[in-house]
């Protein structure tokens, strides 16, 4: 299996002409825009990663065309397939001027099926992201590197400004975010970024399986030699970290240091720090090649070292396998899961002493360097083929738009030419388009608990949400959820049984907006709400193609059938294998036990429970155990507003925490105790509880609970 979660096989395609126009080809304009012209002048690493998806796009059947701006206008047909058009009139650099003429080329009558916009803090790229949503047409963001929190250390405030008036809307706009690393994914859901995010590692080309063998190494009267190849960017790419790094490890060892590439205005320092640490004859620093082969370059070294602090995925630690070298990556890259998988190097923090005691570890391991190698070589042969990477990449971009009828009238060789419909407005909107495609999985992390009160709230997203019920789905887990509000949180304050459920329960979820905000200042800046409504849809929604079945209970008398009928038509091919509206009355033994039966004969996934609060809760923890199901999730009033019984409040309301204020106003004789005295008591025990933690003293109410649950990992789903 690859690192997708999807079966990899090794297949051969016939290149595709770039001026197809079968109905069922599909036409992709990939945006990068300082990519050259002349094949001859590559060598920047974003470059050659667009050339290699480009030429695998196109043998997996789509007609590609790469747009750029540049100083002369121009087109050319690479040597892989696709297209090479260059457009001018457009601004340098960080300007927010887009070349006219391909703003009109891509909205214009020759439209893409779909634009691969490459690039992150561009403004021409989120200024072509006004045009093509304005034009209708579908985009995918690839910002190449992660939104990690090095990534904004430098330049900070006028990132943090650009990503909140450009960026994020950019990014939220876009069909998909595809990034190089399936863990990335968890950066964009941290700063508020809820686009579904497709995994597309890079990859090489198959004729890279001629690369150097495994067993070439330096000559024993030689020193150990240590490479880096790649841009000398000091703050990017932690060049500093790795001279530090290797002159505290390497001092009184026969080894040096090797760094190799174009100077992007760092040169001069980096010699200055080389010389202060391990001096020139140590460190030498390489003018680039880019005519060389970059397999043959490291190929003449013994480690190809990565330290970046902010890294898609590493082209040359990549090159670095397939020469059969033994590779040191930071963790943040996004080649470092099959550097581990391979156990061909180590995978270190992105810090000096983290290089430094990485640089040790392989050098206690140089007796294994050529078994390393070969490993890494065979994996990255095997796994990492722009050939079946882009084959993928193209089936779930044909699950994301569906094409319309091509024109009629005879178009310009590669023109990508025909109307697509508007892209999806919301969040949902795109899921469902995308089929499968969802959230990417990222490695299972802990949820961690907050205490609000003594009362265990987790501090999570819905992402997060969905992905542990995927986990406890596909590992036959049994566990309950706790949609918590403030309401449930004060109803713990007198009821220790209420407050053990919380703590036994698998997962507890923040439904109220002041539950969200004190996660956050718990230090939790990723936690978002995870309210009951919400849930229900965006399960029913995530479960459909996975065949996961729901069974309904609670809700007074024809609320299950209306619910279940109205989630059925919102959803086609949900399956609610079965409901039940239980009686305004405690069951008797014998009843519940038939009641367990009848939920248990149908063999569901999920129950959904809708009691009020906390009688569902006391329901759930009864039930464990004998309900068959991953899960059971009490959502209360979800049932009611599903159901169209009653009205949920707007969403801007929802948002700015204001949501109670329209349910009170809905239902005062109901809810008028529980906001207007039960919510400044909450407060009250709030300020106590923080001047209390001021003045050193003990916080008052109980510990947060210990979190051994077997809900606490939680992976997000992966298409």
């Amino acid at each position: 299996m690859n690192r997708w979660g999807a079966e990899m096989t090794v297949q051969r395609h016939a290149a595709v002409p770039v001026d197809a126009r079968h109905s069922d080809t599909m036409r992709i304009a990939v945006y990068l825009k300082h990519f050259p012209l002349d094949w001859r002048t590559l060598g920047e690493g974003t470059s050659n990663a667009v050339r290699g998806f480009a030429t695998g796009l196109v043998k997996a059947g789509a007609a590609v065309t790469v747009v750029c701006e540049g100083s002369t206008p121009g087109y050319r047909t690479a040597e892989g397939g696709y297209g090479v058009r260059r457009f001018t009139g457009g601004g340098e650099g960080s300007s927010f001027s887009v070349s006219p003429d391909l703003r009109d080329w891509l909205c214009g009558p020759n439209r893409p099926d779909l634009v691969l916009l490459n690039g992150m803090f561009l403004p021409a790229v989120y200024i072509l992201s006004r045009d093509l949503r304005r034009a209708g047409i579908p985009y995918i963001a690839i910002p190449h590197d992660p939104y990690n929190a090095f990534m904004f250390r430098k330049n900070p405030v006028r990132k943090a400004v650009y990503w909140r008036l450009f960026e994020r809307p950019m990014l939220n706009d876009s069909l998909a975010v595809q990034v190089l690393d399936s863990r990335h994914a968890l950066w964009l859901r941290r700063r508020g970024v809820a686009t579904p995010a497709l995994c597309v590692p890079c990859g090489h080309d198959t004729d890279s399986d001629s690369a150097p063998e495994a067993e070439r190494r330096t000559p024993p009267d030689r020193p150990v030699s240590f490479y880096f190849l790649g841009r000398m960017d000091t703050y990017n790419k932690g060049l500093d970290l790795l001279i530090q790094g290797f002159a505290e490890a390497m001092a009184d060892k026969p080894a040096r240091l090797v760094l190799q590439g174009p100077d992007w205005g760092d040169l001069k320092d980096l010699r200055v720090t080389a010389e202060r640490h391990g001096g020139t004859t140590s460190i030498t620093f390489l003018p680039p090649e880019f005519e060389r082969p970059a397999t043959d370059m490291v190929g003449e070294h013994d480690v190809v070292c990565v330290p970046s602090r902010y890294e898609g995925f590493s082209l040359q630690a990549l090159e670095g396998m397939l020469a059969g070298r033994v590779i040191l990556s930071s963790d943040i890259c996004g080649i470092s899961p099959f550097v581990e998988q391979a156990d061909c190097g180590v995978v270190v923090p992105s810090t000096t002493e983290g290089v430094a005691a990485g640089l040790r570890t392989l050098w206690s391991r140089r007796a294994e360097w050529p078994e390393m190698g070969r490993r890494g070589q065979a994996l990255a042969r095997e796994t990492l083929r722009w050939d079946d990477i882009a084959r993928q990449a193209l089936t779930h971009y044909q699950a994301l738009v569906v094409p319309s009828p091509p024109p009629t009238d005879q178009a310009e060789p590669n023109a990508l030419a025909h109307q697509v419909p508007p892209p999806p407005s919301s969040t949902s909107e795109r899921q469902t388009a995308a089929g499968n495609i969802e959230p990417v999985s990222i490695e299972p992390v802990s949820i961690e608990p907050v205490s609000i009160l003594g009362v265990r709230v987790d501090a999570l997203d819905m992402p997060r949400a969905l992905g542990t019920i995927d986990r406890w789905i596909a590992e036959r887990e049994q566990h309950y959820v706790c949609i918590r509000d403030v309401h449930g949180v004060m109803a713990c304050q007198t009821d220790d049984a209420l407050r053990r459920i919380h703590a036994e329960a698998g997962m507890v979820t923040p439904d109220g907006m002041p539950l969200v905000w004190l996660s956050r200042r718990h230090g939790h800046p990723e936690t978002n709400r995870v309210c009951g409504p919400d849930f229900m849809l965006e399960l029913c929604e995530h479960s459909r193609d996975r065949g996961y079945r729901h069974f309904l209970y609670g809700g007074a008398p024809g609320v299950v059938e209306d619910l279940k009928a109205n989630l059925e038509t919102r959803f086609p091919g949900l399956c609610i294998a079965g409901t039940y509206s239980p009686p305004f009355r405690p069951l008797t033994e014998q009843e519940d036990a038939e009641v367990v039966d009848m939920i248990n004969a149908v063999r569901p996934d999920i129950v959904w429970i809708g009691l009020s609060s906390p009688k569902q809760e006391y329901w759930m923890a009864a039930h464990k155990g004998r309900i068959d199901a991953a899960a059971m999730i009490g959502v209360g009033a979800a049932f009611d507003f599903h159901a169209g019984r009653q009205k949920r409040a707007p969403a801007w309301m929802q948002r700015s925490g204001l949501e109670w204020s329209y349910r009170l106003m809905s239902e005062p004789r109901r809810l008028w105790r529980r906001y207007l005295v039960m919510a400044p008591r909450f407060l009250l025990l709030l300020a106590r509880e923080e001047l209390k933690a001021l003045t050193g003293r003990s916080t008052p109410g109980r510990p947060t609970p210990s979190r051994s649950t077997p809900g606490g990992s939680n992976p997000l789903h992966k298409s």
